[in-house]
């Protein structure tokens, strides 16, 4: 009879062995990660005579772990003036397996434009833009970024990845009109109001605060020529010009009249006090006094009482009034007056998150 033990390289008893027999068989289940190799020695006796061998036991890795990002949400900040090739966001992610090898990707993003505008390199992880960016567009990038290991079958993970591009100055200020004419009586007081200009600038913050002067005048008796400058307020600022043509004319009685007696006017909701809705225009002999009198009872708008720019007082809810009906009066100073209808439709913003019907679900 011959009997068989397990005599070395087995520190926490993880291998057994027929006494008879001499199967080798496991005992416990293995983990690569603690040890991957192992040097079994094995000893055989007659009750006389001992001889040794040594049997070799490799342990072969299978993918039980998923990789993991080092963060489960990264952030940055970039000028939408960033040059194509930028490196924005450098992605980490580790797995524990032997094979240790990732992979990354971009899986997903909230606006189909993101995908096109940034690429992940698939080895090292950086996230470099590859579109030139446009705040006015998409100001908040929101990614969803894979990895996954080498493995067969492969485990991934994920991770969010939100870039918020800040402003760059862009835009020049845009006047409204191509050329402004107005009329001044002879009589007018200095200080009376006699055309209003209006530039708008796509930017923001600093960017877009617009500062007006008159660069030159050309006069005669009868009229001015004025050339009017609007500059923003950039770092390297911008400018347009405008010419503006004024006739002298004499005062009469005639009533005044707005160019529209009715005008529609479109604006996003949430949108901060002041925002210009309408610039509403009227013709008189005199100078006119602009007044919001019916359909803003809760007081969301305003009227400039001398240049007749329709502006908020407060934000607006899209999902509380859709539309508001104003009527603005224009008064002379011989007291006549004329109604305008502004009609403002409040445009929808995705400024609510959806809600589950209830904290908490179970199931079986």
């Amino acid at each position: 009879m011959l009997w068989y033990y397990i005599v070395g390289g087995d520190p926490r008893s993880e291998f057994v062995i027929s006494g008879d027999k001499g199967s080798v068989l496991v005992a416990k289940q293995l983990d690569r990660e603690v040890q991957s190799e192992y040097n079994l020695t094995i000893s055989v006796t007659d009750g006389v005579h001992t001889v040794l061998t040594q049997l070799y036991v490799t342990v072969m890795d299978i993918n039980e772990h998923r990789p993991w990002f080092t963060q489960n949400l990264y952030s940055a900040n970039v000028s939408e003036s960033t040059p194509v090739g930028t490196e924005v966001v450098q992605l980490q992610a580790t797995d524990e397996d032997q094979d240790s090898k990732v992979l990354y990707s971009l899986h997903s993003a909230r606006s189909p434009a993101s995908l096109a505008a940034f690429k992940v390199d698939y080895q090292t992880g950086v996230i470099t833009v590859v579109q030139s960016l446009d705040r006015e567009s998409i100001a908040e990038h929101l990614l969803t970024v894979m990895v996954k290991d080498a493995g067969t079958p492969a485990k991934r993970n994920f991770a969010r990845v939100v870039i918020h591009v800040y402003d760059a100055n862009d835009h020049a200020p845009e006047f409204s009109s191509a050329i402004i004419q107005g009329r001044v009586f002879e009589t007018a007081d200095v200080g009376s109001a006699v055309v209003t200009v209006l530039a708008v600038d796509k930017d923001h913050g600093n960017n877009a605060v617009i500062t007006y002067s008159i660069t030159s005048d050309m006069n005669s008796i009868a009229e001015y020529m004025l050339i009017v400058k609007a500059v923003d307020g950039g770092a390297t600022p911008l400018s347009s010009t405008l010419p503006v043509h004024i006739m002298v004319v004499m005062a009469d009685n005639a009533a005044p009249r707005f160019l529209k007696r009715e005008v529609a006017a479109e604006l996003y909701e949430n949108e901060p006090a002041g925002a210009v809705v309408k610039h509403l225009e009227a013709r008189s002999t005199s100078s006119l006094l602009f007044e919001l009198i019916r359909g803003d009872s809760e007081g969301h708008f305003a009227v400039d009482p001398s240049t007749g720019v329709v502006t908020t007082q407060q934000p607006l809810d899209y999902e509380t009034n859709r539309v508001f009906n104003l009527s603005v009066t224009a008064t002379s100073m011989a007291g006549a007056k004329a109604v305008c209808h502004v009609i403002v439709h409040v445009l929808d913003r995705n400024d609510n998150a959806p809600r589950f019907v209830q904290a908490a679900y179970e199931g079986k």
